[in-house]
């Protein structure tokens, strides 16, 4: 992962918005963090945490961010650009925190965590996700580290690894279990151990049950089998007759139940698998033997229900046979009387048929006057239509004529239909001449031509408008046109000025780009200047302390040399052996690392003012280049420029919009011509147009006066043609309806005459002689009812005496009738009654004996089966019990097979700690020129734990030692590398995440300035591998050594920050 920028806005100690570009700051690989304390440098790491994960590391309430500092209603959050994957991210999160309530800022509501997720696609920032479980999810998902794994891997814990270098094997342990996740591993060791217990208890239940299903065995056992106890069937023989074709011999065979002796010695002693099988033995004895007692009981109450199933149905046929022949007897009887009721209804019959007939014949005749009547009625309704309608037209209606007159009585009584009919034929032929000479379409077209004449003279008005119109467009575009090409001849003209003023414009933009970089470079000129002179300053200040450090150091040694001189031996220095005048104690404090310090700051000075010479050089170099390009305007300033380029740009634009207007004058004279054109042609259209519509007029005027004058002729004396033709078809309607109504009065006469001579037919032909007879033969409902009921019922009774007689039952009591044989008694039947119920309780109770057998046998044998698989259970527990305590005991530093005596946990902490080593060695050979390396032992340490050990090896002297004996120096080295190990281990376990920002805590103080230059090359090298590296100290050193700082300041508002980026 790459931190590109962080923003911090009222968070922690930070009361306003602060922006850390990480970019920047880790531009040369390495930065430093450094702030005094409770300044807010862990904070900066907190708030990449929060923005991650909304959460932060160790003991710190994430609902207590919002910052102290910050106003009541300012909502705190955090902003975080990060790249990972290849995919740049932006998360903002603002966490738990209350805001004043509007009406009444005394009290505060809580607002709860938000953020927004957005991700860099396609040139802009596209929002992802607000929610805060999708957002954890994607955070998670792109990471691929929880919290607690990313703090360790972000931030290197440099006192924790230097405490790890020295604890013990149990305190490394319980570092290691911090660092990596071994939960599972833990939980694994103490599941296998709950495996074990709970297989030794499952092997306890296994004997348990076993002993439980034995004893149940035995007892369902001793129950089947009573030791040598008989049970015998009672003799149910004495007493019994025997049934016709049953022997006495298996009326005897009753069934015995013998048991096999099983004694309660065995049930005890045998094992169980000789007891399930001895059992087994029983009761298949038993079973068989019950079973041969069980078909001999059958074989008996098989007879018995036989004998006395036949005599039963011996005296069921004789019985049926004896009803049947008595019930055929009555019928016989009633035969006579059955006979005289079918003639008087076969009468009452025929004389409802004939009485039929004559009842038609009246209705008929009712019917015919009906008819009449209504013929009358409509023959004169149609004779007073036609007379209305003739006196219109007497010179067309001859029909007139022939209604006119009186008719006789005669006539009204039944009138004849031909005058009718040669009236209706006269108004169809007059109907027929006025379609034939098309009259109806004169109307119609009369009406159409008048309507075409209203439109021509409005086609007419409205064409010579438009004309006139158009003439007055065609003028008005003609001046336009003539307007239009006098301006655009006039704006030609100023096409040479554009050109002019676009030249000056570009010529000004260049001149105005360099002024405006002579005045940059002269203002860093002027910067530098004063750098340069206040480095010369701190160059003599510095050179002035060194010299005198120096000289004091010198007059130090004087003063050593002083006190070690005695008289009589020669001095050290000169050789002289007299000493007149040593020298005297004046200031001793002066040491050795002083004076190199006061050289060191000399030198930095003395870099610093040659950095400030050279810079000014380079600019003084630039600034008389510029003056050079710039001639004669290099007295001109950046205002005058500006104001020269602002007026040429105003002509320009001038110049622009005269040629935009050009532009837009000649798009207007063409927008003319193409309308001129237009309505040129829309003029000639309209003449025309006018001149055929008033053609049109004068054509359609003389086709009305023809219409006209043909409908005159065709009317009459109605007002129109229609109102005729509605007159004559309304006189049409009343004469057909005359015709139609004298047409069905003939038919009902015809009808009348028929239904009559019909009657007369059927009497004449049936066996009465006149109608009078007919009433007598007529039977009323009741009798005729009574008397069909019981000639029916005679009828069936014959039907179902006939198909008695043909069934099986009836035909064999004749034959037993016939052989002789006679109805058994009731004694006879009950005394064979007893012998099958006897023979039949004697199979059910063998059956009983068999069913409570199996019952017992199914208890048995389930015990049986249960026994069996609680043996082999036992035997599958045993093998299980034996196995998984053979594991645990493995799994937990037990167990022949693990020699080192390693817990699972502790085997694969060892691992992690031996690849931490393997790559915490790369690291410490560049901080040590290659003289230490690390690596695993699987010694035992504390508390006798095996595998967690470190040793160290020297190369120097070629010696491995622990790590207790390092120095502190070499401590820090050493605990240096393994925290870049560990930071490597962990991204290596996380899927090869990338994690490109690194921070590292103190304990740079330790080092000397040799071992820390080597410290500060196998930092920069991990540049060379892609990471940003922020160290966190409060060393010296460290300032000095690392120009880049990203520098936090305590004030009493709140923190700030402050990057310091040469």
């Amino acid at each position: 992962m790459k931190l590109h920028q962080l923003t911090l806005h009222a968070f922690g100690p930070f009361a306003g918005t602060e922006v850390v570009d990480f970019d920047r700051l880790g531009a040369d690989g390495v930065f430093l963090l450094r702030g005094r304390t409770g300044a807010g440098k862990t904070s900066i790491l907190d708030a990449i945490t929060f923005a991650l994960y909304g959460d932060v590391p160790g003991q710190r309430d994430k609902t207590q961010l919002k910052s102290t500092h910050a106003p009541a209603d300012s909502e705190p959050y955090v902003q975080l650009e990060f790249t990972q994957g290849g995919r740049r991210c932006r998360v903002r999160r603002s966490p738990q925190h209350g805001r004043p309530q509007k009406r009444d800022a005394s009290r505060q509501r809580e607002v709860g965590q938000r953020i927004v997720v957005e991700f860099f696609q396609d040139g802009s920032w596209q929002p992802y996700t607000s929610g805060i479980q999708a957002a954890n999810d994607e955070m998670q998902r792109l990471l691929g580290l929880d919290l607690h794994q990313f703090t360790k891997v972000i931030l290197l814990p440099q006192g924790a690894f230097a405490h790890f270098l020295h604890a013990s094997s149990k305190d490394k342990q319980e570092l290691l279990e911090r660092l990596f996740d071994t939960d599972r591993f833990t939980l694994l060791e103490k599941h296998l151990r709950e495996l074990a217990r709970e297989a030794e208890q499952q092997l306890k239940d296994s004997d348990t049950r076993i002993q439980t299903h034995r004893e149940n065995l035995s007892q369902a056992a001793l129950a089947m089998f009573p030791g040598t106890e008989r049970a015998e069937a009672a003799d149910d023989s004495a007493g019994q007759q025997q049934l016709p074709g049953l022997p006495e011999a298996e009326l005897n065979e009753l069934p015995e139940t013998q048991l096999t002796e099983l004694t309660e010695t065995e049930l005890t002693e045998l094992p169980e698998s000789e007891l399930t099988e001895r059992v087994t033995q029983a009761i298949e004895a038993r079973r068989a033997q019950l079973h041969q007692d069980s078909a001999q009981a059958d074989s008996a109450a098989q007879a018995a229900a036989a004998a006395d199933a036949e005599l039963r149905v011996q005296e069921e046929e004789l019985r049926r046979f004896a009803e049947h022949e008595a019930r055929l007897a009555a019928h016989r009887e009633q035969a006579p009387r059955v006979a005289a009721l079918r003639d008087a209804l076969r009468r009452h019959e025929s004389a409802q048929l004939i009485q039929s007939w004559f009842t038609a014949a009246a209705e008929a005749v009712q019917d015919h006057r009906r008819a009449v009547d209504a013929a009358v009625t409509a023959t004169e309704s149609a004779e007073s239509a036609l007379g209305v309608f003739a006196a219109r037209q007497p010179a067309e209606i001859s029909a007139r004529r022939l209604l006119a007159g009186e008719h006789d009585a005669q006539h009204r009584a039944q009138p004849e239909s031909a005058e009718l009919t040669a009236a209706v034929e006269e108004l169809i032929a007059l109907r027929a001449r006025l379609s034939d000479e098309d009259a109806g379409q004169f109307e119609a077209r009369l009406t159409e031509v008048s309507a075409q004449i209203s439109g021509s003279e409005q086609q007419q008005e409205q064409t010579e408008a438009e004309a006139a119109q158009l003439t007055g467009q065609q003028q008005a575009l003609d001046a336009t046109h003539q307007d239009l090409q006098a301006q655009l001849e006039d704006l030609e003209e100023l096409e040479s000025t554009r050109d002019l003023a676009r030249a000056a414009t570009g010529s000004l933009t260049q001149r105005l780009q360099t002024q405006r970089t002579r005045d940059q470079i002269s203002a860093r000129c002027e910067l530098w200047r004063a750098r340069q002179d206040e480095r010369e300053q701190a160059h003599s200040q510095a050179k002035a302390r060194h010299q005198q450090r120096l000289a004091s150091y010198l007059r130090n040694l004087a003063l050593q040399l002083a006190g070690e001189l005695e008289a009589g031996e020669p001095c050290l220095v000169c050789g002289s052996t007299e000493h007149p005048h040593p020298a005297v104690d004046e200031d001793s404090s002066i040491t050795q690392a002083e004076v190199e310090q006061t050289q060191l700051e000399l030198q930095t000075a003395r870099d610093e003012l040659s950095e400030a010479q050279i810079e000014l050089r380079s600019l003084s170099e630039q600034l008389e280049a510029v003056h050079s390009e710039l001639a004669e305007h290099a007295q001109l300033s950046v205002t005058d420029t500006e104001a020269e380029l602002a007026r040429a740009q105003e002509a320009l634009e001038a110049a622009e919009r005269r040629r935009s207007d050009q532009r837009e004058l000649r798009s207007q004279l063409d927008a003319n011509a193409a309308q001129r054109q237009r309505v040129q042609t829309r003029l000639l259209e309209a003449r025309h147009g006018a001149q055929q519509a008033k053609a049109a007029l004068v054509q359609q005027r003389a086709q009305v006066s023809e219409l006209e004058a043909a409908l005159t002729g065709l009317r009459g004396d109605y007002d129109s043609l229609a109102l005729r033709r509605e007159s004559l078809e309304q006189v049409l309607g009343e004469l057909r309806f005359a015709l139609t109504r004298l047409e069905a009065a003939t038919l009902q006469r015809s009808h009348r005459d028929r239904a009559q001579a019909s009657a007369s037919a059927q009497l004449e032909s049936s066996e009465f002689t006149e109608q009078a007879q007919l009433g007598a033969a007529l039977l009323d409902q009741a009798t005729l009812h009574r008397d069909q009921d019981t000639v029916t019922a005679w009828d069936e009774l014959k039907h179902q005496l006939d198909y008695e007689s043909e069934q099986e039952s009836v035909q064999a009591g004749r034959r037993r009738q016939l052989e002789g044989q006679t109805r058994p008694d009731a004694e006879e039947l009950h005394r064979a009654g007893e012998l099958s119920a006897a023979a039949a309780r004697a199979l059910h109770d063998a059956g009983a004996a068999q069913l409570r057998f199996q019952a017992q046998c199914e208890t048995v044998e389930d015990h049986i089966g249960k026994l069996e698989s609680a043996l082999r259970h036992r035997d599958s527990a045993l093998g299980e019990q034996r196995r998984r305590s053979e594991l645990a005991a493995t799994i937990n530093g037990a167990g022949p097979e693990n020699t080192l005596r390693m817990t699972l946990t502790t085997f694969v902490l060892a691992a992690r700690l031996e690849r931490v080593a393997e790559a915490a060695t790369r690291h410490l050979a560049t901080m040590s020129e290659g003289r230490y390396r690390l690596h695993h032992s699987d010694e035992a340490g504390g508390r006798g734990l095996r595998g967690l050990e470190l040793k160290v090896h020297d190369d120097h002297s070629d010696v491995e030692r622990p790590t207790s004996s390092l120095s502190g120096g070499e401590t820090f080295m050493a605990s240096l590398a393994m925290a870049l190990g560990l930071a490597e281990v962990v991204q290596s376990e996380s899927g090869g995440i990338g994690m490109e920002s690194l921070f590292i805590d103190e304990g740079f103080g330790s080092l000397d300035e040799d071992t820390l230059e080597h410290v500060m090359s196998a930092l920069y090298r991990l540049q060379g591998e892609g990471r940003r590296v922020g160290l966190v100290s409060h060393v010296t050193e460290m300032h000095r050594a690392i120009p880049t700082q990203l520098r936090i300041h305590r004030h009493r508002a709140g923190s700030t920050t402050e990057m310091v980026i040469p």
